[in-house]
């Protein structure tokens, strides 16, 4: 079976030195195509679609390999988001992230200091679910079947 394996000169999932090492051997009828300044997968058709379209077709159709539509192209290894911008955003959010946190405590220390202490109603509430217990655990006080008491 005629089988072939396009690779990206730029690929590094996939160097076209570990197909030739690795996968061509066992293919008996297998033909490499390395194409120069490509990366994985579909970098090589989605980049040069009539090129590709080519290559594939004259392939199925006669067992050649024609790259002669591919045309060099120059890579851009410039990142989308360099590591500056990343820095700065992470610093932002955390600086933005203890702001709301002290603006929060402020907030906080004004209402109780507007409205008083709440230390009462809160010993209320929870004078009361001592001796009551919580609804989803039932009355306090009460053993469980098989608990050390």
């Amino acid at each position: 079976m005629e089988t072939l394996l396009i690779s990206g000169a730029l690929d590094s999932a996939t160097p076209p030195q570990v197909t030739t090492k690795e996968l061509l051997p066992y293919l008996p009828n297998g033909h490499q195509v390395v194409l120069p300044a490509f990366g994985h997968v579909g970098s090589f058709y989605q980049e040069q679609s009539e090129a590709g379209t080519r290559l594939i077709n004259t392939f199925f159709a006669s067992g050649q390999v024609d790259e002669s539509l591919y045309m060099q192209q120059t890579v851009d290894f410039t990142p989308a988001t360099t590591l500056t911008a990343v820095a700065k955003l992470v610093a932002g959010t955390m600086i933005g992230l203890a702001l709301v946190t002290v603006l929060s405590l402020l907030w906080m220390a004004r209402r109780v200091h507007q409205r008083g202490p709440c230390m009462r109603k809160l010993l209320i509430i929870l004078n009361a679910i001592a001796h009551r217990g919580l609804p989803w655990h039932g009355p306090a006080n009460v053993p469980v079947a098989g608990a050390i008491v």
